[in-house]
């Protein structure tokens, strides 16, 4: 239902943000344009002067008040989250409530100010969300040098038993609101579920090999549509 992509580049994170948006100078013939109208967005971001800003322009603030290592390349500056609306929904409403709590859900794990945008798109295949965020971990290392209350972490932050226990939480959140459907949690057969270790495995690979292969189709398209991975 849901899947997880680490960023290393800005080019990358704009990138994104364009695609997102749908700032294409020529769409992607994936996309039914007659549906873009029906996409929505649910973060706004603001300087503290109120000031609307884009997602990227929110970035490039945020990152002044973080810690990073001094170094150019293989750092994870962002990471995107795709969630999937699941197939029992079918009502607006009830689709606004969901996407809504994964709002709040979001902001509970990694900060309403680590919160670049949510966007929910529903002119593709299947409904689904796509929210970017920055990686931030409190700097339990502050001193002169390095004064930020924190730091720039995706090691930290998304170590194995997050991920791992992600859809389950995800899952508990929905609940805890009422809000009726069923999250994919991965749960094997010798706990309780319905899937072998070695089903969720095959499964784990074969959805990274797809998000390769996703990748690769989206950089043919940046190339053929304009989306711009220049610097």
């Amino acid at each position: 239902m849901a899947s997880m992509e680490k960023i290393k580049s800005r080019n990358i994170l704009r990138s994104r943000i364009k695609h997102n948006l749908r700032a294409y100078k020529k769409t992607p013939k994936h996309i039914d344009t007659t549906k873009s109208l029906s996409n929505y967005g649910l973060v706004q971001c603001e300087n503290d002067n109120g000031k609307t800003l884009s997602p990227l322009e929110f970035f490039d603030l945020r990152m002044k008040d973080i810690w990073r290592l001094n170094r150019k390349t293989g750092i994870v500056i962002a990471f995107e989250w795709i969630i999937t609306l699941p197939e029992e929904i079918t009502d607006f409403d009830d689709e606004l409530k969901f996407f809504s709590a994964l709002r709040e859900y979001l902001c509970d794990c990694y900060g309403e100010k680590n919160l670049m945008s949510l966007e929910i798109h529903k002119d593709e295949k299947t409904p689904h969300a796509h929210a970017l965020l920055i990686p931030t971990v409190k700097n339990d290392k502050q001193s002169n040098l390095r004064p930020q209350l924190e730091k720039l972490s995706a090691k930290e932050l998304l170590n194995i038993a997050h991920i791992g226990n992600w859809h389950k939480n995800f899952q508990s959140f929905l609940d805890g609101k009422d809000i009726v459907c069923q999250v994919q949690t991965g749960i094997t057969k010798s706990n309780g579920g319905n899937k072998s270790v070695r089903e969720l495995k095959l499964e784990t690979r074969i959805r990274s090999l797809e998000r390769e292969l996703e990748r690769e189709r989206e950089y043919n398209r940046s190339l053929e549509y304009g989306v711009g991975y220049e610097e």
